[in-house]
């Protein structure tokens, strides 16, 4: 189990975040031909949940074969990563497995399994963490970064991070809950799924979730529009979260 990768941020190139994906690569294509995404320098990060229900989720050993993508686990990878190597799981994702072939299996597996649960950014002295899940309140990188190496199973391992409970607390879309910043990194960036996102990121301190709306191609029964959220890290840690160049995409995908 990987706890961590570490890569610098240079400043040639963009560090570009998109959050909860749900196996729609075809609408992420989209979203990087808009911000005109250079692979030759500019990196794109998947916070968890890359995988849905959706059979284009099946696309996922291509995009993680690339160079460029940096890609964390969340409850979908593991959920999945659980069911092929033979275990119980009440989760959805996956249905699309019995599509691949058994060479096709391997490879994505294996891919899985070379994924951290986290990414740190580095940049002029100062951390940054990307993860699908937020750090806890009160907690530190550190303090969360020893649970994580003595956690016995992904689902253990994930469970260390902030409840959805919290992280709904965190965006201000219920209760009222005094937040303070995680002491020794930058900024902290997951993601989040709400029914009707009416922004793209929500803040507090100095953790920064990504809000998207899940069905993004499920048909008329859906009213809300589809909302894959993406944010320009490279902004966020230079500007701390003030001034910070963060765009998001609309797409339904019925209209591609």
């Amino acid at each position: 189990m990987i706890i961590s990768e570490q890569h610098e941020v240079n400043t040639n190139g963009r560090w570009i975040c998109v959050g909860e994906l749900g196996g729609h690569f075809d609408a992420l294509q989209r979203l990087l031909t808009k911000v005109d995404f250079q692979p030759s320098k500019d990196r794109l990060v998947l916070p968890g949940n890359f995988l849905g229900v959706t059979p284009t989720s099946r696309m996922a050993t291509a995009w993680l074969a690339k160079p460029w993508v940096k890609a964390i686990l969340g409850e979908h990878e593991i959920s999945l990563i659980t069911h092929m190597r033979g275990g119980r799981t009440p989760s959805l994702v996956g249905q699309w497995l019995r599509k691949m072939s058994v060479e096709q299996k391997s490879v994505l597996l294996a891919q899985l399994g070379a994924l951290p649960l986290a990414v740190e950014l580095h940049k002029a002295g100062s951390t940054s963490l990307v993860s699908h899940r937020h750090i806890p309140l009160g907690a530190t990188w550190a303090s969360l970064k020893a649970k994580l190496e003595a956690a016995s199973s992904y689902p253990d391992a994930l469970g260390q991070f902030g409840s959805r409970l919290e992280a709904l607390k965190a965006g201000g879309f219920m209760g009222k809950t005094e937040h303070h910043p995680v002491e020794d990194i930058c900024i902290n960036v997951s993601s989040l799924v709400v029914e009707r996102p009416s922004r793209i990121y929500s803040r507090n301190a100095n953790r920064c979730m990504l809000l998207s709306s899940a069905p993004l191609n499920q048909g008329i029964h859906f009213d809300c529009p589809a909302l894959l959220p993406f944010v320009e890290l490279n902004s966020l840690i230079e500007e701390k979260l003030e001034t910070s160049k963060c765009q998001g995409l609309h797409d339904t995908l019925l209209n591609s």
